[in-house]
């Protein structure tokens, strides 16, 4: 999507003049020597409760770490998000942190002291849909520090890695602690919790936002026109709380991974689907492998975390763990596109 002065890429919706980012790694860029920048931003959600603060970062010349890491307040506000004290020609990008179940992000609209343009669209295609492994779950904190938004980082995930690896324009509908018939639960609990479940999110024909943020009207866009190339799913990390190794459960989340796979054999029709699974632990992979088989998709495991580097918050994995993932995953990829080096 193109405004009159910035591309928008990832998950997005436009409603009455704001371009609202909900998923992660959704956002603008633009190409400018312009030597203060200014963005006008909406935090959707009030603060408090599982309503985090979401996070943005502002990239330079596709480098791999942030100049700087907004904290969006909630309401509108005018943020500076670049300065150069000449007038040199940069190419920014604006990407969401964290992930679409904490905050949704709006951009009003991006000020600039000289003339603003769009960065060229990329013609490869992919999507991801997934769990905290791939929004970058505690991917900037510590193994012993608790999760907050703060410490989330998509563009760390292997998905992001992955599509600029390939320069793959790339979707990413990623939400933590999901799966196919329960989210992640203790150890202490034995039913499972079906609240909002990834068959539910996915896939929709429209994403509706808070109607706080329009008053009483609901946001509804169609996404049918971004067509992927391949989608890869990673899935089961959490149902495995609940199944645990139990031949009833292991059986009903292969039964119903099996339909969420087909139905999106469905909704996009001759595109390839990649089943990956690991890192975590390997309870469920022949269920997933299973699953990936029975529904005509393509299965690949990742190598399970071993080491104290591989790990971060809450035991997510690492910057250094995903990492090598997106080379593995990239590999396999370009394989099965033959995909035989990165379009420009």
């Amino acid at each position: 999507m193109v405004s009159n002065n910035y591309r928008a890429f990832g998950r997005t919706i436009s409603h009455e003049g704001v371009l609202y980012l909900g998923y992660s790694a959704s956002g603008v860029s633009f190409v400018t020597a312009s030597t203060d920048i200014y963005a006008e931003i909406v935090g959707v959600s009030e603060p408090g409760g599982i309503c985090e603060a979401a996070y943005l970062g502002v990239f330079i010349n596709g480098d791999k770490e942030a100049v700087c890491k907004i904290k969006v307040r909630h309401g509108r506000h005018r943020y500076r998000i670049f300065s150069q004290e000449t007038k040199e020609e940069v190419r920014i990008a604006v990407i969401k942190l964290s992930e679409a179940q904490y905050d949704k992000v709006g951009i009003a609209g991006i000020d600039a002291n000289d003339e603003i343009r769009p960065t060229q669209e990329r013609e490869r295609k992919l999507l991801f849909i997934g769990d905290s492994i791939s929004a970058g779950f505690g991917i900037g904190g510590g193994r012993e520090e608790v999760f907050s938004t703060a410490v989330e980082d998509a563009t760390k995930a292997y998905p992001y890695l992955v599509s600029e690896m390939l320069n793959a324009e790339s979707q990413i509908i990623a939400w933590s602690g999901n799966g196919i018939i329960s989210r992640w639960i203790t150890e202490d609990q034995n039913m499972p919790d079906t609240s909002y479940l990834m068959p539910e999110i996915f896939p929709y024909e429209d994403i509706s936002l808070e109607e706080t943020v329009i008053g009483t009207r609901q946001i509804k866009c169609d996404h049918k026109t971004f067509v992927p190339d391949l989608i890869s799913v990673n899935l089961g990390t959490n149902d495995n709380s609940y199944c645990r190794n139990i031949p009833l459960r292991n059986q009903a989340f292969k039964r119903e991974y099996i339909r969420f796979l087909n139905s999106l054999h469905v909704y996009y029709p001759g595109i390839p689907v990649l089943v990956v699974f690991g890192l975590f632990e390997t309870g469920l992979n022949e269920m997933v492998s299973q699953a990936a088989l029975e529904s005509d998709c393509a299965y690949f495991e990742l190598d399970r975390m071993t080491n104290e580097e591989d790990f971060c918050a809450n035991d997510h994995p690492s910057a250094a763990i995903n990492a090598k993932s997106a080379d593995t995953v990239a590999g396999v990829i370009k394989e099965k596109l033959k995909w035989c080096a990165a379009s420009t």
